[in-house]
């Protein structure tokens, strides 16, 4: 029986290397795998992305001749999109999510399917695989094919002003409407409120001191402003009045910056410095990027109250984020830009400022709010294009001395009443004497 004994012994001191190495492969590899998880949604039911394959090219017949060593491929357009996902239902509720993604993979007709790489897209599930584990409790392993339901119509000219303010109006109703779920003051201790006082008031200093001194027209922002930091004590324990005065400044803001005595640039740089505004992790629980928050329990301990604390700063920052880009859409269209080398700055800004706002808002699961966004950017982005078309370019002129404004207006455009938009375009001190090499329109 000894021998048997030390016989078992020798095999599992030999096998312990074994097994400290398999154990370190869990922890490199499996160990933080749910926090790497990207959330989506199909129809509203919610599940979390490994890895996503697409499927795309072109629908080709190939043509092959009788005595002819040169074949022909026909183009017949686009093949139709397809997407499969390597997914989960994982967490406390992974058995009602998997039930909902059941149903929702079952349903007739296309449904909307929502990934933060993807975008926002009508699909069609195709197949659906749900594997569960015994040996591996809480979770279920999802397998998901997708295939694309259908074209959205490319936007006119005629349309895509229109369609613009549309998408904004749809915005400020998604932003308000996941603020106002967001935000409470209910049953928090005073430094709660004293916190969301903070940073209305912060808001109201910020805006007030981006004003002219000696502007006229700015009565309204001044009222505006004047409602937000006064009654901020006030405004945040009733959210239903909080939304619509924060509103109020930024609209008012805008269209004081946006005057012919400012030009647009102003309310542009600040608007998008709003847009861009990322909201700070003050709590590893309410993390705005990864789903550690989600599916895993969090690891820093924290109060009821500071976690509410968390939650309200987050939800204020979205909302001013969302509300400076509402106010993009609603100034954008119809705005002269002298080039189109000034429309594509403007273009790249918007869509670094609404990407961002995007990702935030895919990651922290409010589906209603990355809808509207993404609608507003492409609507945005279609009205730019068709600008960037019909502008002018930037050309690049340069001379063997410094010229008179009027002499190389003469000579660019055979039009000297053209003089000091060159001066302007060069930055010169002097029309007289202009930089001897610049960047002007073409035409």
């Amino acid at each position: 029986m000894s021998g048997f004994l030390d016989s078992l012994t020798n095999i599992a001191s030999q096998a312990q290397p074994f097994i400290g190495a398999a154990s370190d492969l869990i922890a490199l590899t499996g160990g933080n795998w749910r926090a790497r998880l990207r959330r989506a949604s199909f129809r509203g039911a919610a599940f979390f992305v490994d890895d996503v394959a697409r499927g795309t090219g072109r629908r080709l017949v190939n043509h092959e001749f009788p005595a002819r060593d040169i074949p022909y491929s026909e183009d017949l357009g686009r093949k139709q999109r397809t997407w499969t996902f390597s997914a989960y239902c994982i967490g406390q509720t992974y058995q009602s999510d998997y039930d909902a993604l059941v149903k929702a993979c079952e349903q007739a007709g296309p449904g909307t399917l929502i990934h933060p790489n993807i975008g926002s897209v009508q699909a069609t599930c195709e197949t659906g695989t749900f594997t569960e584990r015994r040996d591996s409790g809480g979770y279920v392993a999802v397998t998901l094919n997708f295939f694309e339901a259908g074209q959205i119509d490319l936007p006119t000219p005629s349309d895509t002003g229109t369609k613009v303010d549309t998408t904004a109006s749809n915005l400020t109703d998604s932003n308000s409407s996941s603020f106002m779920s967001n935000f409470s003051l209910s049953g928090v201790q005073q430094f709660v409120s004293s916190s969301a006082v903070q940073q209305v008031t912060q808001l109201a200093g910020q805006i007030g001191a981006l004003r002219i001194p000696g502007l006229s027209g700015q009565s309204g922002l001044t009222s505006a402003l004047s409602v937000l930091s006064t009654g901020a004590p006030l405004l945040v324990q009733d959210v239903t009045k909080l939304v619509p005065a924060t509103q109020n400044v930024f609209s008012a803001f805008t269209n004081t910056a946006s005057s012919p005595e400012t030009g647009f640039s102003g309310m542009l740089a600040t608007a998008l410095s709003y847009g861009k505004q990322a909201v700070s992790s003050v709590s590893s629980l309410l993390s705005p990027h990864g789903l550690a928050a989600t599916v895993a329990p969090p690891v820093i301990p924290a109060t009821a109250d500071r976690l509410a604390e968390a939650r309200n700063t987050a939800a204020w920052r979205s909302f001013v984020r969302s509300c400076a880009l509402t106010e993009m859409a609603y100034n954008m269209p119809g705005l002269t830009l002298g080039s189109a080398d000034d429309a594509q700055v403007v273009r790249d800004q918007l869509d670094t400022a609404f990407e961002d706002a995007i990702l935030i808002a895919a990651d922290a699961g409010q589906d209603d709010l990355f809808t509207a966004l993404l609608d507003v950017k492409d609507a945005l982005l279609d009205d730019l294009d068709l600008t960037i078309a019909q502008l002018p370019s930037l050309i690049t002129y340069q001379t063997p001395r410094s010229v008179n404004a009027l002499t190389l207006a003469w000579r660019l455009y055979a039009d000297a009443n053209r003089n000091l938009e060159l001066a302007d375009r060069t930055n010169a001190d002097d029309p007289c004497f202009l930089p001897i090499t610049g960047r002007v329109l073409a035409t």
